[in-house]
């Protein structure tokens, strides 16, 4: 769920202030929140794609970027592959890249210059380079099969504070680190009580002053329940002085004139 930008262009009907994107498998539509008022944005069916929304975030530009995946029982199909896709101010879907799962966490360093994601089928977290035109190839940013700066984990998660750390949910260890971007080395880790399965990061509260970290029991045993009994569980981690996320950054979006241009686009082949 994403808040709109105050120079955004709706329907008569939207609120902007009371408006915001959302994703509901493969439609994206914006909701006003007060007054339950609905408009179909785009289908990704337009474009041929199938599965759901995975992992999204917003430029400076307004513009969305976000990927598509596929999902059996709750669980990523990382060997079905996925699409990057970057999404218009008015609303029209471009392929960007096919055959990348980036199932969970993308976020912008503080300049907007890098979109760092992680690559689910080759394990690796790796970044895009930007500007206001155009995306590069994605790079490796830490090879996790080889290198994972915790052992025995797997991204799932990402946000990134004001200091323009990364902060990383390393499932399987039920940890969340503080990654400095240009030495590749943990700042920080905290560990979430009785949870190893971790499924996602952000921040929030008064002046993003907290971290929240979220947990799955998905595909556990019961021994592995009896083990981790919070499981499931929604952490909120605060008091840290030096803890502070950034504001989201909101979607600019020009539909006045009611729903979007059908999506369009080609991709280039991640290998």
């Amino acid at each position: 769920m994403f808040p709109l930008f105050k120079r955004s262009k709706l329907p008569s009907e939207f609120v902007l202030q009371s408006s915001v994107l959302i994703s509901d498998g493969l439609q994206i539509r914006v909701v006003d929140l007060d007054n339950n008022a609905e408009l179909d944005v785009c289908s990704l069916e337009d474009i041929g794609l199938k599965g759901t929304v995975g992992a999204a975030t917003t430029h400076n530009s307004g513009r969305l970027f976000f990927s598509v995946i596929q999902s059996e029982n709750n669980r990523v199909m990382e060997q079905c592959g996925g699409t990057f896709c970057c999404m218009t101010t008015a609303g029209s879907i471009f392929k960007l890249y096919d055959g990348i799962c980036l199932s969970d966490g993308m976020c912008f360093n503080k300049d907007y210059s890098r979109l760092f994601a992680f690559d689910l089928m080759r394990k690796r977290l790796v970044y895009f380079s930007l500007d206001q035109i155009n995306i590069t190839s994605p790079s490796t940013f830490i090879n996790w099969e080889t290198s994972p700066l915790v052992e025995n984990s797997q991204v799932r998660g990402m946000a990134v504070d004001k200091n323009d750390h990364l902060w990383v949910c390393c499932s399987g260890e039920g940890k969340v680190i503080e990654v400095d971007i240009e030495s590749k080395t943990i700042l920080r880790d905290l560990l979430m009580p009785k949870a190893k399965e971790l499924s996602s990061v952000c921040f929030g509260g008064t002046d993003y002053r907290e971290l929240f970290v979220a947990s799955s029991y998905v595909g556990l045993t019961q021994d592995e329940l009896t083990r981790q009994v919070n499981a499931g569980h929604i952490f909120a981690v605060k008091g840290y002085s030096n803890l502070q996320g950034r504001k989201p950054t909101p979607i600019l979006l020009n539909l006045n004139g009611g729903k979007s241009n059908k999506s369009a686009g080609t991709s280039m082949k991640y290998s």
